[in-house]
């Protein structure tokens, strides 16, 4: 069962182009309006649904937006609204992250990102890195 959150928005935060069940997104929209710690909120729920156990492949810290930012997990709350040009993870890292924005943060071309995006509040945005090129490609 989704938890239940008093605050309920009048318009969402999480548009439904994104594929998310209306539950999901009406769900996560109430998260990112009541102020908790979002996320260790998604890492409580997504964590038990699909069962991650990989440090990895867990909710990391919220991330302050900035030109670089440093990623330690899968999916990563994101505040601010500098724009992030250039993603840094371990040199052993690949695949995708996915960054929830929390703040009005901007992705630009001029570091390692390849298309520059400006997700709304309380969107999600997958991006995929490719070692070979050595570039993150955002889904928006």
């Amino acid at each position: 069962m989704l938890p239940s959150s008093p605050v309920l928005p009048t318009t969402p935060l999480v548009p439904e182009s994104l594929g998310m069940s209306s539950p999901f997104r009406d769900w996560l929209t109430k998260l990112v309006k009541s102020g908790r710690d979002t996320g260790k909120e998604l890492e409580r729920v997504l964590g038990s649904v699909i069962g991650y156990t990989n440090s990895l492949d867990t909710v990391g810290a919220t991330l302050a937006s900035a030109a670089t930012v440093t990623i330690s997990a899968r999916i990563h709350p994101v505040t601010g609204a500098v724009a992030i040009t250039r993603i840094s993870a371990s040199p052993d890292f690949s695949g995708a992250v996915t960054l929830v924005a929390l703040g009005a943060w901007t992705l630009a071309v001029g570091g390692n990102i390849a298309k520059a995006a400006a997700p709304a509040i309380g969107q999600i945005v997958i991006l995929v890195y490719n070692p070979a090129t050595q570039t993150w490609y955002p889904s928006i």
